[in-house]
């Protein structure tokens, strides 16, 4: 079942006393996503950025190619030697590699997206904590959640 998850960007949170699919999906906010301020945060807000162990500036996604008698086949984001490649090595001095076994994507365009996706989340993640009033209390894993806050510069989106 990992698996299956894996090649969806799938998870399951255990949300009252069930499991329910959640799929990741991109951070652009609507309007029935969650946005909190000021007056909704309880206790001030922590912010951490991730571990050199926990970025990359390379992902290698290895799936099975149907084009290749569904031998193993690589796809890799950035391009080694590319303009996003060579800013990434400069910006961490040295090459941060993660390898990823895909078993249920087939295409190489989706493996090669898909390592794009790792290697941006890796780059762009932080660490935020926020105890919240009852406004987020229908909030589980998975949720977008907007926040407004003057502190660290969040303005509406």
């Amino acid at each position: 079942s990992c698996a299956l998850l894996l090649g969806m960007r799938g998870f399951l949170p255990y949300v009252n006393g069930k499991y329910t699919l959640r799929i990741d999906r991109s951070v652009e906010f609507t309007e029935d996503d969650l946005t909190l301020s000021p007056d909704d945060i309880i206790g001030g807000i922590s912010i951490a950025d991730v571990s050199k162990n926990e970025r990359f500036n390379r992902v290698i996604c290895t799936f099975p190619n149907p084009k290749g008698d569904w031998q193993p086949d690589e796809a890799i984001w950035p391009e080694p030697d590319g303009a996003e490649s060579n800013l990434y090595l400069e910006q961490d001095g040295e090459l941060l590699v993660d390898e990823i076994e895909l078993e249920t994507i087939t295409s190489y365009y989706a493996a090669r997206d898909f390592a794009r996706i790792l290697t941006l989340r890796s780059r762009n993640a932080l660490r935020c904590n926020i105890k919240s009033n009852s406004r987020a209390f229908n909030a589980v894993a998975g949720d977008v959640i907007n926040v407004v806050h003057p502190t660290p510069g969040w303005t509406t989106c």
